[in-house]
C-alpha cells in the first residue's frame, strides 16, 4: 500500500507570510470590484455617448495600461530592494486611493 500524504500535509511546506496573504486577498477584492464597476460604466457610456463610447473607452484603457506598463517595473524594483513590508502596504493604500479617484473622473465624461 502506498504511503499517501493528505492535502494538508502536502501544502504545509507552502507557508505564507500573513502580510502577503492579507495583501493578496485585499488586492483580489479591489480588482474584482474594479472590473465589475468598469463593465457597468462601459454599458452606461455606450447608452450615453453612442458610437463615441468605443473611442472614449479605448482612450481611457490605453492611458491606463500605458501608464501602468511604464511605472510597474521601476516601482516593483524599488519595492523588492527594501526588506520590510511597510512600503508595500503603503503602496497598496496609495494605489487604492488613486483607483478611487479614477471612479470620480467618470462623472465628467
Amino acid at each position: 500500500m502506498q504511503n499517501r500524504k493528505s492535502l494538508k500535509d502536502q501544502l504545509s511546506g507552502l507557508k505564507m507570510n500573513m502580510v502577503i496573504r492579507t495583501l493578496a486577498a485585499g488586492d483580489s477584492f479591489v480588482w474584482f470590484g474594479w472590473f465589475l464597476f468598469n463593465s457597468i460604466v462601459a454599458i452606461h457610456l455606450v447608452e450615453r455617448l453612442g458610437v463615441h463610447a468605443i473611442a472614449a473607452i479605448a482612450t481611457g484603457s490605453a492611458i491606463y495600461l500605458g501608464t501602468r506598463g511604464l511605472l510597474q517595473i521601476p516601482f516593483s524594483m524599488y519595492m523588492d530592494s527594501n526588506r520590510s513590508y511597510h512600503d508595500e502596504i503603503y503602496a497598496m493604500l496609495l494605489g487604492g486611493f488613486i483607483m478611487s479617484f479614477s471612479f470620480l473622473g467618470y462623472e465628467f465624461v
